[in-house]
């Protein structure tokens, strides 16, 4: 029997085999704010790249994102999720008029690989015409560490050592949870203190990142009277777009490493394939458990009693492109 796997559900089985088998299965219902602000915005880049207009795709995205959040909803407890889609929305229509303006190759699904007779990883990357791969992430001030952690990542080397082709990892400044709100640089503008009717901006005419006297301006405090296309307009021409989006080259290793890489896939795939159906048998990894944020199964692993989840109103059955990358 031929196994497929990616690298969501490699990642999961290596960080938790609990989470691997439960989701192998199910899907919380609820989707975290910041995968389906990935998930709408990744969507809206690949029509663009394809020669969509950027309005249409933005209005796509936005409609997209207020359609799930309203049913099932977003996993975000004893916050304000209406203020946080709206936060997210206002982010969306910036990044994605901005990303338009730069120059985009047109690009398709990767194929998938067949790493042996008996596994196919999935790729989940891009690739445009002439082999090169393509991802876009989405981080909050992505310093090297961060780009580093990406690039080692599953969702980048394995899908670059097991295709043996370079990638370009497209790098995006987009923001973070803030006390209840999603603060985000490419919706937040700058005016005088003293003149807060005023023009905003973005930087100084110096480039200089604007203090002191300037306060901020939410782009989605001004929803009743926001035009984003001239908001994308003045972030592009100040350069603050610029600053905000990296287009990293990474290289493909020697042939030696992608093939050690191919033999570790493989080895983990025959040991997912076989994986117990029982959740509650593998051991908690109580090292994944608060990793970044909280783990969507806690409900499960620290329940009481035993969970099923199959009637669980918190679980919906996996699709096949339930990939929350």
């Amino acid at each position: 029997m031929v196994f497929t796997l990616d690298a969501s559900s490699l990642s999961q089985w290596q960080s938790c085999k609990r989470k691997y088998v439960i989701n192998r299965d199910y899907v919380p219902r609820k989707w975290r704010p910041k995968n389906l602000l990935a998930k709408c915005l990744r969507e809206a880049i690949f029509q663009i790249s394809n020669g969509a207009d950027a309005v249409k795709a933005a209005d796509d995205a936005r409609v997209a994102f207020l359609r799930i959040a309203n049913e099932p909803g977003l996993d975000y407890p004893d916050y304000d999720t209406y203020q946080i889609s709206k936060d997210m929305c206002a982010v969306m229509d910036v990044v994605i008029r901005c990303i338009s303006k730069l120059v985009l190759l047109a690009v398709e699904e990767a194929d998938d690989i067949m790493v042996s007779g008996d596994v196919i990883w999935k790729t989940l990357c891009w690739q445009d015409e002439s082999g090169l791969l393509h991802r876009w992430v989405f981080l909050d001030k992505p310093d090297n560490d961060k780009i580093i952690t990406e690039g080692h990542s599953w969702y980048v080397a394995g899908d670059i050592m097991l295709s043996r082709l370079p990638m370009t990892l497209h790098v995006v400044d987009i923001g973070r949870m803030r006390q209840g709100r999603f603060r985000s640089p490419w919706t937040t503008a700058y005016v005088l203190s003293m003149l807060p009717n005023t023009d905003y901006h973005f930087l100084s005419p110096r480039g200089e990142e604007l203090k002191g006297k300037w306060n901020p301006k939410y782009l989605s405090d001004q929803a009743a009277y926001a035009d984003y296309d001239e908001w994308a307009d003045r972030i592009h021409h100040e350069g603050m777009a610029m600053r905000l989006i990296q287009h990293i080259p990474v290289k493909c290793p020697e042939i030696s490493a992608c093939n050690e890489t191919d033999r570790m896939v493989v080895n983990e795939a025959h040991d997912m394939r076989d994986a117990i159906l029982a959740w509650n048998k593998y051991p908690m990894n109580r090292g994944s458990c608060d990793l970044y944020s909280a783990c969507p199964h806690q409900n499960l692993c620290y329940s009481v009693l035993p969970v099923n989840i199959a009637s669980s109103s918190l679980y919906i059955p996996r699709k096949t492109d339930s990939v929350l990358a």
